[in-house]
Parts: C-alpha cells; sequence; structure tokens
C-alpha cells in the first residue's frame, strides 16, 4: 500500500535497520544489507560489500529523499554498508556518528563534509531537511553472549578506533569495526507550522534499565513517544529491558527489530537472530504487552496491515516491509 499524504513510513530494512519517510524527506536508521555469511565469518572474516543486496535493500527507499544516515552505534551490523551507500546512493545524505565512526569514514575524504559526530551534539535537537529534527541521547549496549561486560567471549568489537582510518573498509576484518560510544535518538516528525505531529524512538541495542531514565530526561515539551523503534536481541542479558524503557518514554506503538539472524544471506526466509529463542521472544513480546497496556494512551494502530504480526500497541514487521502511522 502505498503511503498516504497524511502518514508515515516505517519502512523496517532488516538488522534493526529502518527507514522513516515524512513529507517528501527520508532518513535512513542504521541501514545494512551485506552479510557476513555466518557467526564464524562474523568473527574472523573480512568485511565485504554485496552489492547485489545493497541494491535489493535500497531499491525500497526513495534514495533522493534520503537526507540522513542516522547510527547508534559502529557495529558492521548498522554501519558497515555506509561506505557504499555514500558514494552510490544518497551522496547528499549527513550522516550522524559516533566519533568512532567518523575515524573510520576518514578512509573516504570524499565524504568528510557529510559527517556529523553525534557525541558533540549529545543532547540537542539538529534539524534534517524540511519535516524532521533529531535528539541523539546516550545509550548503552548489552553484551551478546554473556552478562560479563569487559569483552571477549561475552562482547562483539568493544573496542574504541584511536585514530583516522587511511584504509578502505574492505581490507579490514569485520570485528575492525569497533562499537564505540552507543546513541539512541528521538526524532521529530513536523507540521508545515513547526508543531510535531509524530514523535519516534529508536535505539539499536537493548541497554540496562537504568538508562531508561536518561532517555525520559531528554522527552521535552511534555510530548511523549508515538512510535517506539526498539532492539530485541540480548535483552535476558541486562536488567530492566525493556520495561523501564517502555514506562519513560510511553510510546502509543513499538515496533520491534533486529530480531533476524544477520549473519546468514538469507531471502524472504527468517530464523531468530543466534540466542534468541521463541521463548525469549515469547517473553519480551508479553512484557510490551503488559507495559503499554497499562499505559493511560491512545494506542496508535498502522493504518495498513503489514507482512508480520502487528496490533493496535505492537508489530514485528518482516525485513522490507512497511508500517504506515497517522497523527
Amino acid at each position: 500500500m502505498p503511503a498516504a499524504v497524511d502518514a508515515a513510513e516505517v519502512r523496517y530494512l532488516g538488522s534493526g535497520g529502518a527507514a522513516v519517510t515524512w513529507r517528501g524527506d527520508t532518513i535512513l536508521l542504521g541501514p545494512y544489507f551485506s552479510r557476513p555469511g555466518g557467526v564464524l565469518q562474523a568473527q574472523f572474516g573480512s568485511l565485504q560489500f554485496d552489492l547485489a543486496r545493497i541494491e535489493a535493500g535500497m531499491s525500497l527507499v526513495d534514495a533522493a529523499k534520503v537526507r540522513a544516515i542516522l547510527v547508534g552505534h559502529s557495529h558492521f551490523d548498522h554501519f558497515g554498508d555506509v561506505p557504499i551507500l555514500l558514494d552510490r546512493y544518497v551522496p547528499q545524505a549527513r550522516v550522524f556518528t559516533n566519533i568512532d565512526g567518523a575515524y573510520m569514514l576518514a578512509a573516504y575524504p570524499e565524504h568528510q563534509s557529510s559527517i556529523q559526530v553525534i557525541d558533540k551534539i549529545e543532547g540537542e535537537w539538529v534539524g534534517v531537511g524540511a519535516a524532521m529534527r533529531i535528539k541523539p541521547v546516550r545509550w548503552d549496549h548489552a553484551p551478546q553472549v554473556c552478562r560479563w561486560r569487559d569483552g571477549w567471549p561475552c562482547t562483539y568489537a568493544k573496542c574504541r578506533v584511536g585514530e583516522e582510518w587511511t584504509q578502505k573498509w574492505d581490507t579490514r576484518k569485520l570485528k575492525h569495526l569497533c562499537g564505540g560510544s552507543t546513541y539512541a535518538y528521538l526524532i521529530d516528525l513536523l507540521e508545515p507550522g513547526g508543531g510535531i505531529a509524530l514523535r519516534l524512538f529508536y535505539n539499536d541495542a537493548a541497554a540496562g534499565g537504568h538508562h531508561a531514565k536518561h532517555v525520559g530526561e531528554n522527552i521535552d515539551h511534555g510530548r511523549p513517544v508515538d512510535v517506539a523503534i526498539v532492539s530485541v536481541p540480548s535483552y535476558h542479558l541486562v536488567t530492566g529491558y525493556p520495561e523501564e524503557l517502555l514506562r519513560a518514554v510511553a510510546p502509543r506503538h513499538v515496533v520491534l527489530t533486529h530480531y533476524e539472524d544477520f549473519f546468514v544471506r538469507s531471502r524472504d526466509r527468517w530464523r531468530f537472530v543466534p540466542l534468541l529463542t521463541n521463548s525469549r521472544a515469547d517473553h519480551f513480546i508479553r512484557t510490551v504487552v503488559q507495559e503499554t497496556g497499562s499505559l493511560d494512551n491512545v494506542p496508535l494502530r498502522p493504518v495498513a496491515e503489514t507482512c508480520g504480526p502487528s496490533t493496535a500497541r505492537w508489530s514485528i514487521p518482516a525485513p522490507g516491509w512497511p508500517l504506515y502511522f497517522r497523527p
């Protein structure tokens, strides 16, 4: 179904990424279409740009409308395709990334004017295009394998990039893309007069519940969140997620993402990412149902059906499929 002129499109791109389109402007959230081919390749293999998958993924987006790429942290599964996207699809887009991502992108000097280091604008509203504004908010990244946070085997590429890269990314290992500092984003979709039509929240990683308080403090103007786009994996390795986040942002609708196995190169058939079992996914959904059901607000049901489970309060869209929300 094509988007109505008064509806915002939230299209899930896979691997936790999304494209948000509103009144002729689009932002890409952590877009990553290439796949390493397996967990072992992610740990030991080299970064490769899968040009066919990137082209297929970007065919779902009107590249001319893309104003910005927002990256919450700089692991490969949210950041690894950015050089190709800038080269071939969205050279006009600004890239909002942490300082580690900026150091990595120094290997592409032709794009330096596009980079905005979010560590410098944390907690500030920044206009994007004519119809959106964004605010980066400090967040965190749960360990991926076990609760110990200080390194392998519990965490992946928990490292920092200390200097600007000079070699192109396809000469590097996937694990060289260090995660760096992690941020979430508040995203306001604006009316022509400047009022807020819809407010979105986006994160690309689970984090302990105490980080939700900081997000709540950044929701100003007494305006809660309409749509929260939240990452599912590793939630069981931290405490208080997603319940503390949902209490802090009080969303009218929750979009669950990053649930599918982004290591493998499958198409149209998806299984859960490793360590996300059926029972854990069910527990996450039940938590969303319980927390959002207790909120004193009106649910925001998508205005059209999508591929994937969907209710008035939450949705799990299949990769590539959109949700439409009318203010």
